[in-house]
């Protein structure tokens, strides 16, 4: 069936739902914290996603950038990889030159606290956020708006999300909130960024997953992997400007050397 042919929804109820109705989910799983309420509340944004996409957008998941389940384990793992291992390199770099004080854990003890880190983060935050904004919100963008101009504006609405997250969990200064939201947006974008080049949200889902779990070991000293976290320019070059530079160009030089292994859909 033509998609175009296909009757949805005005586009700016198609953006607001899925952006106001995560912001209602999250806001409350913000204010009662921990891991259950993280994941509570991202189960329940992906099922709004996943029922928008259905009932406002009429789109089917290829569409929106969810391939096949075997494909989506290799693109996430790409994304993943493309983000960590320059991010690691940068990491050791910056320890080395005495930026980050980076702890040896003691045996195995330390796996449990990061296995749940990390599948909370994969629930609370990281397949609800990329479903809603590399899925749904930029998918019903590219209706109006191509190339960067999509992109950027998917990037704004995220920034913005994740600012009022940010106010709602405690006040900050002026600068600072300002300086947190503009990385919010140039993150949002970056993300924005791979999806549209490799045309999946599992890719852009990767990244996020290396992102948060490297910012979450590396940058709390709770978690026991740092007794130093860096400090916010050593941070930007080793969780911004290196390895999302490295692996936007690496997703990009695989889609063009190699696109069936990226750009597959279905």
């Amino acid at each position: 069936m033509d998609s175009s042919a296909v009757h949805r929804w005005p586009l700016p109820v198609r953006i607001a739902v899925p952006g106001l109705g995560a912001l209602a989910v999250a806001v409350p799983a913000r204010l009662v914290g921990g891991p259950v309420a993280a994941v509570v509340g991202g189960a329940l944004i992906i099922a709004l996603a996943l029922v928008t996409l259905r009932l406002l957008d009429r789109r089917s998941p290829a569409e929106a950038g969810l391939v096949r389940t075997a494909l989506a384990g290799r693109q996430l793992l790409l994304g993943f990889l493309a983000w960590l291992v320059p991010a690691g390199a940068a990491i050791l770099v910056l320890a080395v030159g005495g930026q980050v004080g980076l702890r040896v854990p003691d045996g195995v003890a330390w796996l449990s606290p990061v296995a749940v880190h990390l599948g909370v983060i994969m629930v609370g935050q990281v397949l609800p956020y990329e479903l809603i904004f590399r899925g749904v919100v930029q998918s019903n963008l590219s209706e109006r708006y191509g190339g960067w101009g999509m992109i950027i504006r998917q990037g704004l609405l995220y920034g913005v999300f994740l600012t009022v997250l940010r106010l709602v969990g405690g006040g900050a200064p002026v600068i600072a909130l300002a300086v947190e939201a503009s990385y919010a947006v140039g993150v949002g974008i970056a993300l924005g960024y791979a999806r549209a080049v490799s045309g999946s949200v599992w890719v852009s889902a990767g990244l996020h997953l290396a992102y948060l779990t490297v910012t979450g070991l590396t940058g709390d000293p709770a978690l026991g992997l740092v007794d130093r976290p860096p400090d916010w320019l050593p941070a930007l070059f080793a969780y911004g400007v290196v390895p999302f530079g490295v692996s936007l160009a690496c997703v990009e030089t695989l889609v063009r050397l190699r696109p069936q292994s990226v750009r597959a859909a279905g």
